[in-house]
């Protein structure tokens, strides 16, 4: 009798495990259709916001090639995982390259007269780079992470772009916090 007591407490345990991990199961799954629902939405404001900004005429060339790049950079899940592997280490600031600092110059030349130009660029890094990290399972579990790194940081969403596409921009940079009070103010 004792062993028909022992088997069924065991097997309540083992029921009770089951059913926790099939909760934990669907929890997840939900989450990450969640996820993937947001990266899609990302992407086509992404599309959307990109053709905006490329084709009209007051884009100044160097920033429309500089989107148009960092759109395909973002394409590959390598260059997602690396770049959101760097944006979640701790790196030290270091100096901004001339290149992305001309970005920058060029960005602020147009802030006055364009505001909506400012925008529709913002809009193309923010969700370019809120599509990369959901779009895949290995990128989606450091995205809140790096959503504070960002919101804590304004401004760095340009220096995060120039590191994708190799503008020699260290991920520290994207999160030093006086590296862009200049190029912004």
């Amino acid at each position: 009798m004792q062993v028909i007591q022992g088997l069924v407490v065991l097997l309540g345990a083992g029921v009770s495990v089951l059913a926790s991990l099939i909760k934990d199961v669907r929890v997840r799954s939900v989450r990450r259709a969640d996820e993937l629902e947001i990266a899609a939405k990302a992407l086509a404001d992404h599309y959307a916001a990109l053709e905006t900004f490329v084709t009209d005429p007051a884009s100044p060339a160097i920033l429309s090639k500089f989107l148009l790049d960092f759109s395909d950079a973002i394409e590959h899940d390598d260059t997602s995982y690396d770049m959101a592997d760097r944006l979640c280490a701790d790196d030290r600031p270091r100096q901004l390259s001339e290149r992305t600092l001309t970005l920058c110059r060029r960005l602020d030349e147009i802030r006055l007269s364009r505001h909506d130009l400012v925008n529709c660029f913002d809009l193309v890094l923010g969700s370019g780079i809120t599509a990369m990290f959901l779009r895949s399972d290995r990128t989606a579990s450091m995205f809140e992470q790096a959503s504070m790194r960002f919101t804590s940081n304004p401004g760095r969403e340009i220096l995060f772009a120039a590191k994708t596409i190799g503008f020699g921009v260290s991920a520290a940079d994207v999160f030093e916090p006086s590296a862009m009070a200049d190029a912004f103010a």
